[in-house]
Order: C-alpha cells, then sequence, then structure tokens
C-alpha cells in the first residue's frame, strides 16, 4: 500500500533525488524547456508548480525560499525577472507536460516539459478603441408571415 507516500523515488535516495530535481529544475528556468522521462517530468512538474505559488507572492522570503531549493542566484534572479510576471495572472497550469514517445537505447516514455508563458500586452495610451455596433436583422411583421402562408395553401 502506498498511504502517505508523496513522490516516487526514482530509483534514488532523499540526497540525490533532491540534487536531480534542483538541476531539472534549473535547466527548465534557464531554457524554459526540457526533454526528460516522463516520471522525472511529473515529478519537476510538482515541484515547479510548488516554487511558481511561493514566487507569486514577490516578497523577500518568497526569494529565500525559492533559492533555498534551487541555490543558484542567476537562476532565482531569472526566475523572478522574466518568468514569474508572465505567471503571475494564472492560478495554476504553469506547466506543460507532452509525451514525446520512447527512447531509443532503452525504450523510456520520454517528454517534453515546458512553462506555458502568456506575455503581457502594453496598454497603448489615448483614445480605446470603439465597439463596432451589433448588426441585428429585422423580423418581418407576423402580418406578412400569415399572408404567405395563405398563398402557399392557395397554390396547392
Amino acid at each position: 500500500m502506498r498511504h502517505r507516500v508523496k513522490t516516487k523515488k526514482l530509483s534514488r535516495n532523499k540526497a540525490s533525488r533532491e540534487a536531480l530535481l534542483r538541476s531539472l529544475m534549473r535547466a527548465l528556468i534557464l531554457s524554459q524547456s526540457i526533454i526528460t522521462t516522463s516520471a522525472k517530468a511529473k515529478e519537476v512538474k510538482k515541484f515547479a508548480e510548488r516554487l511558481i505559488s511561493v514566487a507569486k507572492k514577490s516578497s523577500v522570503n518568497s526569494h529565500r525560499r525559492v533559492f533555498q531549493r534551487l541555490a543558484d542566484k542567476k537562476v532565482v534572479k531569472k526566475f523572478f525577472s522574466e518568468i514569474v510576471p508572465q505567471l503571475e495572472d494564472k492560478t495554476g497550469g504553469n506547466i506543460r507536460l507532452i509525451k514525446t514517445g520512447k527512447r531509443k537505447g532503452d525504450g523510456a516514455d520520454m517528454s517534453l516539459i515546458e512553462f506555458i508563458l502568456v506575455e503581457k500586452k502594453e496598454e497603448k495610451k489615448g483614445k480605446k478603441k470603439e465597439r463596432m455596433p451589433r448588426i441585428r436583422r429585422k423580423k418581418p411583421p407576423k402580418e406578412k408571415k400569415k399572408e404567405e402562408k395563405t398563398k402557399k395553401s392557395e397554390k396547392k
């Protein structure tokens, strides 16, 4: 039974598993998409979603907590300056997993993992664009419909 088991072990002890997730997350932040095995990708997705939700608060404490997990100033700086601002509006689903097939050597399932980034559009200063008025078709008067029905019945 798997009661209270939160993560997969990935055939590693705790220290090497944390190092693996940390290095995969660094690579994901730096290149914004990576290809890895499906099991690792699912674990990195959980790890990344938690980091993103912490980072959205954008406080000194959140910077420290993210740095504690990633342990690389350059990566943390890029994460907060480029990636988190594009993910602020979303409430979840910030990571996309795409299965790419099997690895040639050993047949392991491979996946592409990437951020779903939305670039913010700068608002133009000045007049707002006016909406086009809705075009509504006019309904024919009810009298004409009755006349048409009587004409059809007369033709038969």
